[in-house]
């Protein structure tokens, strides 16, 4: 599967096998539990070969639209990035067949400490809940207790993470790119969250992570 800024693609070997969601940018993509969720501005979908781009209606408390940046999965949440700060919907609600799904809202600005933005540009799993990039406003741990913990760096580009430059590393921290400031490496710490930047990289802009485990 491919998300592009006009539409979703699936790929068969080398041969491109189905389109969907046409003429949206499809913003993120998560799997949970053998399922696949994209993010739109228009909403969430259930991605299927088979039934392919399933909406599912769900907002916010109050009844605003999720107009999706970024997704992560867990074992029991799917975390939905906005520029209104993230959402959690327990991902048996998210399967059931329901006409309606409530989404909890997390403002990353009151959080203990706040960040400075509830922009989210990146999200990963990360100890039970997840850990949110902003974009000028560092990093900010979800706790699935409803707790925001934001780090937030002397070095400013540091402070902006690049649009879905996350990904949980085996060992459960987190890696994140950044618009100038490297890459950090984060972890779970109490019921904060800690951070270093890794040797070796620089200062530079890094606009995609992944993480593997690797064998001698």
């Amino acid at each position: 599967w491919a998300a592009t800024q006009g539409g979703l693609l699936a790929f068969d070997g080398e041969r491109r096998a189905l389109s969907m969601l046409d003429g949206e940018g499809v913003t993120a993509l998560a799997a949970a539990r053998g399922g696949l969720y994209a993010g739109t501005a228009r909403g969430l979908y259930r991605i299927s070969a088979g039934h392919g781009a399933e909406p599912l209606d769900a907002a916010g408390p109050a009844g605003e639209p999720l107009r999706v940046t970024a997704l992560a999965a867990t074992a029991a949440h799917l975390w939905i990035g906005t520029a209104s700060g993230a959402y959690s919907l327990p991902l048996p609600t998210v399967e059931a067949p329901l006409l309606q799904r409530t989404a909890r809202w997390h403002p990353l600005v009151f959080g203990e400490p706040p960040a400075e933005t509830n922009v989210v540009t990146a999200l990963a799993p990360l100890a039970g809940g997840a850990l949110a990039g902003t974009d000028d406003g560092g990093l900010v741990r979800l706790r699935e207790d409803g707790g925001v913990v934001a780090a937030r760096f002397a070095d400013a580009r540091a402070n902006e993470v690049n649009p879905g430059a996350a990904a949980a590393a085996p060992d459960g921290a987190v890696l994140l790119g950044t618009q100038g400031g490297g890459l950090l490496l984060a972890r779970a710490s109490g019921r904060g969250v800690e951070v270093v930047r890794p040797g070796g990289l620089g200062r530079g802009e890094i606009s995609a992570v992944a993480a593997s485990s690797m064998s001698a």
